[in-house]
């Protein structure tokens, strides 16, 4: 990206600065529909500056002239190419200073107030508390085993637990009491049975190392609950044969973003891939010679292997052959706007899901979680439906053992159904006996 030192070197004037950033734009990959359409915004503000110097003050002197956002000035309505006007100049801006332009440029071109999303603000903690944090997340990461998504999570949250009892003990721990541990509980958010239970645990965990560290007197984590939670309480969400075809269906299969997401889709409602695998799945891990693919998973670390089926393998040369971005990065799904990214958003997969859901008018369940992850349980259903048994489902779906795939037991009601009792029998029965 071109830093403003680097602009002020070459010229002020706005025609090398649209000259500068187009290039910039070309080398990181912006396709050429989307630079000729900026093209053509960029040759309406050049004639508007007259070779002046850049500012953003020039910026919005333009976005208010008579005739770019409406037919009358910014007074009057959008008009239909002011989407284009906004991103194109929001553009210029970005790469000209470094960063995105003021609110102030969306606003105007979109006529609506524009909230900023923003994260928590974190409070310091004192040097004795980031000491102890860093203390935990290595016995976590050396004694625990835990994976980064689960040690991020568990960390966040104990950063969380010192900012509340910092307020209250001060910058040391020596005065932490059971009271302080049961008044974070009840500052937390209403939370389902699940995450209540986890809070606990990790908290317990926390606490426990705090004592045997002697960094507090008495071991608080005794003072905990235990919440319990039914084993395999929580039933998958499954979806029918026929909303899955239904899901699929409303893919639009000739363009790049339907060959993305086709195969995706299919990774997940075929093989049972984990969204994190999908995400972060490698050119390299298509064996084509074998056809096999083969992945080193997220949450178990463990490589599983699975075979490339025909309509995978189909959609995925569909998708690699004239759908993905030239692009250096060796993951094999990527954004689908320059500059083009691997896929890092943990819920962009379960984002596309629920698109295809409501193109395909299929409804999705009340008060309940639905991401791409149904998919893995609808597959594991499906299996077991099919008299295949358990530890091949546990091999496909990646699971270290049977016990966690029990769970998809509950969801096979037409074998609990075979399994029942006849109470007409056992009332004849009940009469032989006497």
């Amino acid at each position: 990206m071109t830093s403003p030192t680097d602009l002020k070197t070459l010229s002020s004037d706005c025609s090398a600065v649209v000259k500068t950033v187009s290039g910039e734009m070309a080398n990181v990959g912006y396709r050429p529909a989307t630079l000729r359409l900026y093209h053509w915004v960029w040759r309406k503000f050049l004639r508007f500056t007259r070779n002046a110097p850049f500012s953003s003050a020039l910026v919005d002197q333009f976005l208010e002239s008579p005739g770019v956002l409406g037919s009358a000035g910014a007074g009057s309505g959008v008009s239909s190419s002011a989407p284009c006007i906004a991103s194109a100049m929001r553009t210029l801006c970005k790469y000209a200073y470094g960063a995105p332009p003021r609110r102030g440029v969306k606003e105007r071109c979109f006529r609506k107030p524009v909230t900023a999303r923003t994260k928590p603000s974190q409070k310091l903690l004192s040097a004795g508390l980031e000491t102890t944090l860093n203390r935990y997340q290595r016995y976590c990461v050396e004694h625990r085993r835990l994976g980064p998504g689960t040690l991020h999570a568990r960390m966040r949250r104990m950063r969380r637990f010192l900012e509340f009892v910092s307020d209250r003990v001060g910058p040391r721990l020596e005065d932490l009491r059971a009271g302080h541990v049961s008044d974070f509980i009840t500052a937390q958010p209403r939370m389902a049975p699940r995450t209540a239970a986890a809070l606990a645990g990790q908290l317990r965990c926390f606490l426990s190392f705090l004592w045997t560290s002697e960094i507090v007197t008495k071991d608080l984590s005794r003072s905990l609950p235990k919440i319990r939670i039914p084993e395999h309480a929580h039933i998958p969400l499954v979806w029918s044969r026929e909303q899955v075809d239904a899901l699929l269906s409303a893919i639009d299969r000739n363009s790049a973003r339907g060959k993305r997401d086709y195969a995706i889709l299919l990774l997940a409602c075929r093989l049972g891939l984990r969204s994190k695998n999908i995400r972060g799945l490698v050119l390299e891990s298509l064996r084509w010679a074998e056809a096999r693919i083969e992945i080193i998973q997220s949450k178990t670390g463990r490589t599983l292997t699975l075979p490339i089926l025909d309509d995978v393998g189909d959609a995925l040369i569909d998708y690699l052959r004239d759908g993905r971005p030239n692009s250096p990065a060796r993951e094999v799904f990527l954004t689908m706007r320059a500059p083009f990214k691997p896929i890092t958003d943990p819920s962009a997969l379960s984002d596309v899901m629920k698109y295809y859901l409501h193109r395909a008018g299929i409804p999705r369940p009340e008060q309940r979680p639905v991401g791409i992850h149904s998919l893995r349980h609808t597959l594991a259903t499906r299996m077991l439906e099919g008299n295949i048994a358990l530890p091949t489902i546990s091999e496909v779906l990646g699971h270290r053992t049977t016990e966690s795939t029990l769970i998809y037991t509950k969801v096979d009601i037409s074998a609990l159904r075979s399994a029942s009792l006849d109470p007409d029998a056992m009332i004849s029965m009940g009469e032989c006996h006497a």
